[in-house]
């Protein structure tokens, strides 16, 4: 359970490249949007069994004997603030 963590924490904290000198048009589209679109490495926290109650969380880590891991964050969970 802590291995997907730990690995979307390092990809997420990998620095980001960016070459201000290209300008977005036809003939690139499609490669900016590859170079945007996430990679699959970067989508390992999908794997993770969330659950969208905190109840729900313990009843199931009790029945397996595993620990819970609450996320508490402050506004919108789209980052949308």
């Amino acid at each position: 359970m802590i291995a997907p963590l730990i690995a979307s924490l390092s990809v997420a904290l990998q620095p980001v490249r960016v070459d201000p000198g290209v300008e977005l048009g036809e003939k690139n589209f499609s490669q900016m949007v590859a170079w945007l679109s996430p990679r699959p490495e970067e989508e390992e926290w999908t794997k993770t069994g969330w659950r969208a109650t905190l109840w729900s969380a313990v009843e199931e880590a009790a029945i397996s004997d595993k620990p819970v891991l609450l996320w508490v964050m402050n506004g919108h969970p789209g980052g949308c603030t």
